[in-house]
């Protein structure tokens, strides 16, 4: 019972840290990402990488466009990869599309394109996180990662 109700505690929390970000105007940075991290800390401690597997992901995303940290993303996105390969594809793959959109901002040319390579090939599963991807998804990613490197013009 008690596990039960920590699964469903860590999917209010990453719905309080996305609620609390969006109506800041995603200026709130630390209440979001003070819910996300215990929504992680919380499939952690129940073994849920699903939960965690979101959580981290949506923090990568605060810290890319809210803090405007790519050097933060990419410990978040690693930790969200490790939980979730072998449970979530697509949960690693957005990850990894993250990850790759901070190596591009960092002007990391390989690592992103080896990420960008990474994330295609689990995407193309499905899972229960289907609902989280859109066909375009790495290819707007890719295009957000090209112009950051400069191979694109605007």
């Amino acid at each position: 019972m008690r596990r039960e109700v920590l699964v469903v505690e860590g999917g209010a929390s990453i719905l309080m840290g996305q609620l609390l970000w969006d109506a800041s105007q995603r200026r709130d940075h630390a209440s979001a990402k003070l819910h996300l991290d215990r929504a992680a800390q919380t499939g952690c401690e129940v073994g849920k990488p699903t939960i965690d597997g979101l959580a981290l992901p949506r923090s990568t995303i605060v810290a890319l466009y809210g803090e405007r940290r790519p050097d933060a993303v990419l410990p978040l996105a690693a930790r969200a990869i490790k939980a979730t390969r072998g449970a979530s594809g697509i949960l690693a793959g957005l990850a990894m599309l993250h990850a790759a959109e901070a190596q591009a901002i960092l002007h990391e040319p390989r690592a992103c394109e080896q990420l960008l390579v990474e994330a295609a090939g689990c995407l193309d599963g499905a899972d229960e996180a289907f609902h989280l991807i859109s066909p375009r998804d790495r290819p707007r990613t890719a295009g957000a990662c090209h112009l950051a490197l400069g191979w694109l013009r605007k």
